[in-house]
């Protein structure tokens, strides 16, 4: 025991006690096995006629862990108070039950542009819009369930708006039930997003002009070619079978020059027609996107030696002239795709009408690939496809793993009746 600090603590308060009024010190103490201990002594002194002490009488107790934990918990304030002051985002506590700001931090004052005896006088609604305030309301039982990790709108002192990522505590201040908030501007962020999103619609429009008229185009030429470069190439071929009537002639080259001129020119006439249909098949035009959808699936089994299956129940399906070139599009660089790239044997193609939508599923048996290593090359006829499903409001998902094929689906929406799209 240190006799001396406890001697010294006593002397004191002794020296400023009045007769009848108890002493009461605290001292700390050395245990025999080593141990600190604090003490807290409270008692009497009895004294004689001539003031001097006889004896001392009273109680002592062990106050060693309730020290410690006040302790604790000045540490624990002062940690906190700091990092409530120091942060760099703003911070400021509402009272649970009037709304009233109790405490804030320096950032906070700059962030609205009050000084501290102003903003300790508000309360949250008055750094909200008007027309938010009611969102709140008294007795903010709700409002943590609501606000907390949201974004809130606020208004500074002189007015000027701005958005703030809100992180919302619950805690006991001061004795009280209160909110401890943290806000993150993201103002310029959201300015910054909202830009972004205009320049990207502003590019899809740019990007379906630009689309729309590069098939009126393609349409103009198909039909210039197959009209007149065909029927010019028709009536070449009349003339060459008409000169082969009129000469009499017994030279047999002759005859076979002329044979084989009308031979090229009967080749000339297929070249023509696949031109022309590869730029704008007549048959979409003609007989409709199903009736095309089938014919292409045809086309890519006779070319490619793939076997190509198409299955719907959509007959009386007849889209818009847009959405009628931008599905098939997708369809034919999808089975692109799958002559370059797959190594399939069969090629399954399903169209049905599902919750409002027109849903083609493009199924082959081939080799698959990684999907993640195709997004690093950043493929142009899959970014192409992406493209127009999004022109279209729609979207278009595939699937693959290696070995084990692929899976392509576009999904675009109908707007109203059964052959409405979206133009």
């Amino acid at each position: 025991m240190d006799e001396g600090e406890r001697e010294r603590a006593l002397q004191t308060s002794l020296k400023t006690q009045k007769d009848g009024t108890p002493f009461d010190i605290e001292y700390r103490i050395t245990t025999p096995s080593g141990e600190k201990r604090i003490i807290h002594e409270r008692g009497y002194a009895d004294r004689n006629a001539d003031g001097k002490i006889i004896r001392l009488f009273g109680t002592a107790q062990n106050i060693t862990a309730r020290k410690k934990a006040e302790e604790a918990v000045i540490e624990s304030e002062r940690k906190y108070k700091n990092l409530f002051e120091n942060n760099p985002l703003p911070m400021f506590v509402w009272d649970f039950e009037t709304l009233r700001i109790m405490d804030c931090n320096e950032e906070a004052l700059l962030k609205y542009g009050y000084s501290r005896e102003e903003f300790l006088h508000l309360t949250i609604s008055d750094i909200r819009p008007l027309e938010d305030i009611p969102t709140i309301g008294l007795k903010s039982e709700e409002v943590f369930g609501k606000l907390d990790k949201s974004t809130w709108k606020q208004k500074k002192k002189n007015g000027e708006l701005m958005f703030l990522e809100v992180s919302l505590h619950s805690i006991d201040y001061r004795g009280k039930r209160a909110y401890l908030v943290m806000l993150n501007d993201i103002t310029e962020k959201l300015k910054a997003e909202a830009e972004i999103k205009s320049s990207y619609q502003q590019l899809q429009e740019l990007t379906s002009h630009l689309q729309h008229n590069r098939e009126e185009e393609r349409t103009r030429i198909a039909r210039e070619i197959h009209d007149e470069l065909g029927q010019q190439l028709t009536g070449l071929k009349m003339d060459a079978s008409w000169i082969g009537k009129k000469i009499t002639t017994e030279d047999k080259s002759i005859q076979e020059k002329l044979s084989s001129m009308i031979s090229l020119i009967d080749e000339t006439v297929k070249t023509v027609r696949r031109i022309s249909s590869e730029l704008r098949p007549g048959i979409l035009d003609d007989l409709g996107l199903m009736a095309a959808l089938e014919w292409q699936g045809q086309e890519f089994e006779k070319r490619t030696g793939i076997k190509s299956q198409f299955q719907t129940d959509l007959t009386d399906l007849d889209p818009e002239t847009n959405l009628s070139t931008n599905i098939f599009r997708v369809y034919q660089e999808a089975l692109t795709n799958i002559a370059r790239h797959a190594n399939a044997a069969k090629v399954e193609t399903k169209v049905e009408q599902e919750n409002g939508h027109i849903l083609i599923t493009i199924k082959d048996d081939g080799q698959g690939f990684d999907l993640n290593e195709v997004k690093t090359k950043n493929s142009l006829g899959l970014i192409g496809m992406k493209e127009r499903a999004l022109m279209l409001h729609g979207e278009l998902t595939i699937e693959s793993k290696k070995p084990k094929g692929t899976v392509v689906m576009l999904k675009v929406p109908l707007l109203s009746g059964p052959n409405k799209v979206p133009a």
